[in-house]
């Protein structure tokens, strides 16, 4: 790491001595040389990101860890832009992503503690800025700001030829908004479903006439309650950043963040008697609260600082060396009570306390070189990588049982809970180090992308209850290949295949570390962009996907443990699948997203006898979702837009076992919004308009899960 940075450092302040010229500052190119010499148009460098507006994106980096049209990217990727996200109101990525294919979220329902996510049936790898994000037991998970975000992108199946460790269904990228070469800004307000209230702020621009000293300041605050009674659902982001183009061929971007979260209650974990199954007492509320307000509280913090850097090399500037580093803490800390069942009178919950509490910090840095070569019409665009992680959790927990039980149905809060001791305190340190290359090969209208990496992972787990330690080494070479043919009028038919691990966090009740789960995929699939030269062209986007992976050693529910929280280790899965999405502006003003999924899951190999045949929890087996929106260009209501949207999911297993099922559910959500001139937006947005009430997710008799209610939020936005 030390050795790249310099590299980076030097390579910086070689071109310290240039001048900055047009390109640097967004102008079409460097200058010409002398009289005589040829004009060669040389690209921008790209200071300000990938950003993108509207509902159809063109490029995405995420799939070849470089700017490639999506067309040609042999893996199936979804983008989400800034625009849909503010559009359709997500409140996180589980928000976000619903109008997407292959990726589901909130199968818990509404959780204010953090985004639910799963891509392809796992939870997938959360990336930010292309450089993975905290993965303990408790702060691996966390609700970010969409607010923050220029973009997601949900890369989907394996890719450990890019990225190292990771499961087999995919990873999360978010990108943060970044420095702009004009000077904009916006502030907004909002209010919404359960008294939440809501202010954010982002700003940018140059800030010299040079326009080589570049920020942004992207903010948002909320305070409120959630559906839950007793609950609050409070927030505080902020995300600054800062750019030195130092020459027309070098920058660097300065990125920090910082977060806090802090909730009170546990949404769901309500008994299946009373929600999905009768109850002679009668139908339990989503409201209702299992733990008791005076001891339950959850705290959160989220913290990173790094940097960006590029130099772009050679004549024609078709080479780059570039490094990505962060710095990134996280803390959780939590006390709760919550349901254990009910007693045999059908109305009296059983309850437990939890108290856990985690610290997590890391850093990863991932160094490229790349570049374009072209000979006898065959053009290789190389890239080659070195990149290191290294992280600590340290995770503490008590539980407690015995707790005062609850009329469920004529609740009456007040007992004195007595903080558990704790009972659980594992410490767990992870390097990973890999070395990566890859070649996307173009020849006419073939693409040829081939990709290998060698990884070296190290884990050591503490057992700081039982004062013993373990210790444990994987190294693991994966690989990629993938064949697609980009026809003149748009058409890219691919085939490609790639492998994945991913070493486990965590121990197993007895106190035994896990090994890593390894997977396979075998994709094939059509992507379909109009070229925008052509005659009727309409700008659109779409994809066709049809998959298999299959995995070992992964991780499931020990459901036999006499504590929460523990995992063991089992056997082999299958998951094939189709997916569909497009995304269109057939009208002037009308975007339109379409997706489909079907999930066909299986294990295959367990050691746990009743899971042997069985679907993997929490992943519907069809999945339907449409989303349009229309703005009126002419007329009185000039720049009144409507917006409509529908999701259908089958029922889904909450357990390995398949013996408890949740409801099937269809819910719309809707928007309406209003632009007066160019400054000002009011909007309105509502998702599950009709309040359905619905059982997302059963995990056992003790724990069914509500599905989101209906949450209505309005807002202004005024840009200067």
């Amino acid at each position: 790491m030390i050795i790249s940075l310099s590299a980076c450092l030097w390579l910086a302040g070689q071109a310290l001595a240039q001048p900055l010229s047009a390109s640097a500052s967004g102008g079409a190119g460097n200058a010409p040389g002398a009289a005589g010499d040829e004009v060669v148009q040389l690209e921008p460098l790209n200071v300000s990101g990938l950003r993108e507006k509207g509902f159809v994106p063109k490029s995405s980096a995420v799939g070849t860890k470089s700017v490639v049209p999506l067309v040609e990217a042999p893996q199936s990727i979804s983008v989400i832009t800034a625009d849909q996200m503010a559009l359709q109101g997500a409140r996180g990525l589980d928000d976000a992503v619903k109008y997407s294919s292959g990726v589901i979220g909130n199968p818990y329902g509404y959780d204010p503690r953090t985004d639910w996510l799963y891509v392809r049936g796992f939870a997938p790898t959360r990336y930010i800025d292309g450089l993975a994000m905290p993965d303990g037991v408790w702060t691996g998970v966390t609700r970010w700001d969409p607010y923050g975000f220029e973009r997601v992108e949900v890369l989907k199946g394996a890719s450990s030829a890019l990225y190292g460790t990771m499961p087999v269904g995919g990873l999360v990228n978010a990108s943060t908004k970044r420095p702009t070469l004009q000077a904009f800004g916006e502030i907004s307000a909002g209010v919404g479903s359960f008294e939440q209230l809501q202010a954010s702020l982002d700003a940018g621009g140059p800030l010299n006439a040079g326009k080589s000293l570049l920020y942004r300041l992207t903010a948002s605050v909320r305070a409120g309650d959630s559906v839950l009674d007793y609950s609050k659902d409070n927030r505080q982001f902020i995300a600054p950043a800062f750019t030195w183009v130092i020459n027309p061929d070098t920058y660097i971007t300065f990125l920090a963040r910082y977060q806090r979260d802090a909730s009170r209650g546990l949404l769901g974990f309500l008994p299946a008697e009373g929600t999905i199954d009768p109850n002679p007492n009668g139908t339990l509320s989503i409201k209702r609260y299992t733990g008791e307000p005076d001891f339950d509280y959850y705290d959160k913090e989220l913290w990173s600082f790094g940097y960006e850097a590029e130099h772009r090399f050679g004549a024609k500037r078709e080479w780059y060396v570039r490094q990505n580093l962060r710095v990134v803490g996280a803390s959780v800390d939590q006390a709760l009570v919550g349901g254990l069942g009910l007693d045999v009178d059908l109305r009296t919950l059983n309850r437990y306390s939890w108290t856990p509490h985690e610290t997590s910090h890391g850093i990863a840095v991932d160094t490229q070189i790349g570049g374009k070569h072209v000979l006898n019409e065959i053009e290789n665009n190389l890239l080659g990588g070195l990149d290191y992680r290294h992280g600590s959790n340290n995770a503490v927990s008590g539980m407690g049982f015995g707790v005062a039980p609850l009329d469920i149905f004529n609740p009456v809060y007040g007992a004195a809970i007595t903080r558990p001791a704790d009972s659980s305190h594992t410490y767990q340190t992870q390097s990973q180090f890999g070395i990566y290359v890859q070649d996307r090969i173009k020849w006419r209208g073939a693409i040829l992308t081939l990709g290998a990496r060698q990884d070296f992972v190290s884990l050591e787990t503490e057992d700081r209850m039982a004062h013993t330690s373990q210790k444990r080494s994987d190294s693991r070479l994966s690989g990629r290949v993938g064949l697609g043919y980009l026809f003149d009028f748009g058409l890219t038919p691919y085939v490609a295949w790639s492998t994945s691990f991913q070493p486990n966090l965590g121990t197993s009740y007895s106190g035994d570390s896990f090994s890593p789960t390894t997977g396979s995929l075998l994709e094939a699939g059509l992507k379909y962009q109009p070229r925008a030269e052509a005659a009727r062209a309409i700008d659109a986007l779409f994809t066709v996907a049809a998959y298999q992976s299959s995995l070992k050693n992964i991780l499931t529910t020990d459901t036999s443990a006499p504590v929460f929280g523990y995992s063991l280790q089992q056997g082999k899965t299958r998951v094939r699948g189709v997916e569909v999405e497009a995304r269109a502006t057939p009208l002037k003003g009308l975007g339109v997203i379409a997706a489909y999924t079907y999930t066909d899951s299986e294990i295959r190999e367990t050691s746990v006898v009743t899971d042997f045949g069985k679907q993997i929890p929490l992943v519907p087996r069809n999945r339907v979702s449409l989303w349009g929106d229309y703005t009126l260009s002419a007329g009185v209501l000039r720049n009144l837009g409507f917006g409509l949207g529908v999701t259908y999911n089958s029922a889904v297993y909450g357990d390995s076992s398949n013996a408890y099922k949740g409801n099937s559910a269809t819910l719309w959500d809707a928007v309406v919004h209003y632009d007066l001139g160019t400054q000002w937006r009011f909007q309105i947005t509502a998702t599950n308009v009709f309040d359905k009430r619905y059982v997302s997710a059963v995990q056992s008799s003790m724990w069914a899960f509500y599905g989101n209610p209906r949450v209505v939020t309005g807002s202004v936005t005024y840009k200067f």
